[in-house]
C-alpha cells in the first residue's frame, strides 16, 4: 500500500501527479499588506512540494472577499506575480499546485476593503469578531442583487484565469466551511425568494453557476470544488 501511495498518479487526462499524497489548504496569513505572496510563502510551499498535489491556502477573488488579515489575493498583477514565484518553486521539485478560490461572504469586514457593503445571500449576520483582530466585530451583510451575483460568478472565473497565469495547475473553488458559496446552501443564511433561494435546486444555483463559469474559463480538468 505504501508503494502505491508513492507511485505516480494520473489525476485526469491532462494532469499527472508524482504521487498520491495531497496537501490540504491551510490559511497562514503570511501575505504582505497588499495581499501579495511573500518570500516566506515561497519557502513554505517549496518545502512541501514533494507532495503530489498542493491545494493553496484560501485565496480571495476580489477585495470585498477578505475576512482575515494578510490572506493572499488573485486579483492584481502584483499578486499574480507573487504567486508565480510560489508555483515556480513547487514545479522545480516536481509538484503540482491548485489555487483555492475564496470569498468569505458575510464574514468579510469593510476594514479590509476601505468600507462598502458586505455581500451575502441574505441580510443575516453572525455574531463574533474577526480572528486575530478581535476589535472588528461582524456586520449585518447586504443581500446581493441578481446583478451582484452575476458579477461574483464572473469574478470567480477571472480569478481562475489569473491562477493559470500565475502558474497554478488548476483551481479548487472553496464551497464549504460557512463562506459565501456555502452560505447560499443553508436556510440559516439564505432566505431569498428568487431563483437563488427557497428550494435545494435554487439554493445550489450559485455554486453551480460558479463551477460552470470556471470550467468554461480554464477547463474541467483544471476545476475542482470543495
Amino acid at each position: 500500500m505504501t508503494t502505491d501511495l508513492l507511485k505516480p498518479y494520473r489525476l485526469n487526462n491532462s494532469i499527472e501527479l508524482q504521487n498520491r499524497v495531497m496537501m490540504a489548504p491551510l490559511t497562514r496569513c503570511m501575505s504582505d499588506d497588499n495581499l501579495v505572496p511573500t518570500k516566506a510563502m515561497v519557502d513554505y510551499y517549496a518545502r512541501r512540494a514533494d507532495a503530489g498535489l498542493i491545494i493553496s491556502e484560501a485565496t480571495i477573488i476580489r477585495p470585498d472577499a477578505q475576512g482575515y488579515p494578510n490572506t493572499p489575493g488573485l486579483f492584481t498583477s502584483e499578486q499574480i506575480q507573487g504567486w508565480k514565484k510560489v508555483t515556480d518553486a513547487v514545479h522545480e521539485k516536481g509538484g503540482k499546485m491548485f489555487a483555492q478560490l475564496w470569498h468569505v461572504g458575510r464574514v468579510a469586514h469593510p476594514y479590509f476593503f476601505d468600507g462598502g457593503d458586505v455581500l451575502a445571500p441574505s441580510a443575516i449576520g453572525v455574531e463574533g469578531s474577526v480572528p486575530r483582530m478581535r476589535e472588528l466585530t461582524y456586520q449585518t451583510p447586504k443581500a446581493a442583487t441578481i446583478d451582484e451575483i452575476k458579477q461574483l460568478v464572473a469574478d470567480y472565473a477571472k480569478a481562475a484565469e489569473n491562477a493559470l497565469e500565475a502558474g497554478f495547475d488548476g483551481v479548487e473553488i472553496h464551497g464549504a466551511n460557512g463562506y459565501l458559496i456555502d452560505q447560499f446552501l443553508h436556510y440559516a443564511a439564505n432566505t431569498r425568494e428568487d431563483e437563488y433561494g427557497q428550494t435545494p435546486e435554487n439554493m445550489s444555483r450559485f455554486a453551480l453557476d460558479v463551477v460552470d463559469a470556471v470550467i468554461s474559463t480554464v477547463g474541467a480538468d483544471k476545476t475542482a470544488l470543495r
